[in-house]
């Protein structure tokens, strides 16, 4: 599929110009024409949409509206429409997705004139999923033409790799990108620029590329994606409900069942070995209450059959991490569990030194990482005193990328493990977030 031209979005932006075509029986530039001279030199057909014949549309509908007289009939790809007392038709919706021609015909008094023009629907989400490399990660950064957030895709051990895969019209941003862990699939969150969001999918299949939205709503917003291990089932958190709370569906957008109904915002799932429960971050109250926007904690929860949500780490609570004395903002988020079972995620706590050590200083509020062995295990400390963000293990389990936010702007680096020992972070980064490989 061809990129998109500079000219292409100038006429995409100038949509809806009126093209008129001749009153008495000459048919406009391109194809229109009446199927017979009317003897009444008054009878006449105006259409508004398609400006001509060979326009490209990145909308798969499009209205298509006129004026004749007001006491001819009109007729749009062969569906009748209303002629008001005016002499105005228009026809809302009109698929070109699968057909090229738009053909308006209006009758009057025996006589009939026929607009025809061809036009062409281009599928404006592009994705070059087959290019991405074994080792590579997917992430999210702005893209420098549009401006707009897109899915990129790297090897998080150098930049000079970097490069968008999704492209996408203008207003369009992406968020929260995952990688399959069998395969080359990738799903992220993309934003209409209205307030409506969907999840999308590209797939590698055969060689071929495919792009699909597996889950849309309006108003709805969606996060956190995580692929179950064998890339079978989705997890996500969504506000649908009115609150944030956790849903699954199949890889191919079905079966979608609502995991958790508490007021209390949940969000980040991920996936347990054996793809039958889920570990995720709610801000309700340890005991199960409400709690406080400021908190968030460790839950697990069985999806099939789906049993009852349990706490799984306190941040508040004895053991390790744990808040300081009179630190009241410590929350525990964004868990990860690699097929083994290891659990990383974040903790957000007040730094030991003010603005964390960090320079430039960033305030007194830090974001570490900790593992776990498995997910009944004691936290073991990654990251002290940091900014690490979002981290995410890859298929193997041997490697976690996350944001470093310590600086002026977010780059991605990776740390290696040995079990579930930690190796030295990586000394340079991919600039961007949201990292999955």
């Amino acid at each position: 599929m061809k990129n998109k031209t500079a000219a292409s979005r100038v006429v995409l932006a100038l949509m809806m110009i009126v093209s008129a075509w001749a009153v008495s029986g000459c048919g406009g530039g391109g194809g229109g024409g009446g199927a017979s001279t009317p003897t009444d030199p008054t009878f006449f057909l105006t259409v508004d949409s398609p400006l001509y014949d060979g326009q490209t549309y990145y909308v798969d509908k499009i209205t298509v509206s006129g004026s004749t007289n007001s006491n001819a009939t009109v007729k749009v790809n062969n569906v009748a429409v209303t002629v008001a007392a005016n002499g105005t038709f228009s026809r809302a919706n009109v698929d070109i997705s699968s057909i090229s021609t738009i053909t308006v015909v209006a009758t009057r008094s025996g006589n009939t004139k026929t607009v025809a023009r061809t036009v062409n629907y281009q599928n404006p989400l592009n994705c070059d999923i087959c290019g991405i490399a074994s080792g590579e990660m997917v992430y999210i950064a702005p893209d420098p033409v549009s401006g707009y957030n897109r899915v990129f895709a790297a090897d998080p051990s150098s930049s000079a790799t970097a490069r968008r895969i999704c492209e996408d019209l203008p207003g369009r941003a992406h968020s929260y990108a995952a990688l399959s862990p069998i395969g080359k699939q990738v799903i992220f969150v993309r934003d209409d620029g209205s307030g409506n969001q969907s999840i999308a999918k590209a797939a590698c299949v055969s060689n071929v590329e495919t792009l699909t939205t597996l889950a849309s709503g309006t108003d709805v917003r969606y996060s956190g994606l995580s692929w179950s291990h064998d890339a079978s089932k989705i997890a996500y958190s969504s506000d649908a409900p009115g609150q944030y709370d956790i849903y699954t569906m199949t890889s191919t957008g079905g079966s979608v069942t609502r995991i958790t109904t508490h007021s209390a915002r949940d969000e980040a799932p991920a996936w347990q070995p054996g793809n039958n429960a889920l570990v995720y971050s709610s801000y309700r109250a340890v005991d199960g209450g409400t709690g406080s926007a400021s908190n968030s904690n460790l839950w697990k929860i069985t999806v099939n059959p789906l049993g009852a949500a349990s706490l799984l780490y306190d941040p508040s609570g004895a053991g390790s991490p744990a808040c300081a004395a009179g630190d009241g903002e410590c929350s525990a988020s964004n868990p990860d569990i690699e097929p083994n079972g290891k659990v990383i995620f974040q903790f957000d706590h007040e730094c030991a030194a003010p603005g964390g050590g960090q320079v430039p200083p960033v305030g007194d509020t830090c974001s570490d990482l900790f593992v776990m062995s498995s997910v009944s295990s004691d936290p073991a400390v990654v990251s002290s005193d940091q900014i690490y963000l979002a981290p995410k293990w890859n298929a193997a389990g041997n490697s976690i990328v996350f944001a470093d936010n310590s600086g002026l702007s977010p780059l991605i680096k990776k740390i290696n493990f040995t079990g579930s020992v930690p190796g030295v972070v990586s000394s340079t980064g991919v600039t961007g977030y949201h990292p999955d490989h």
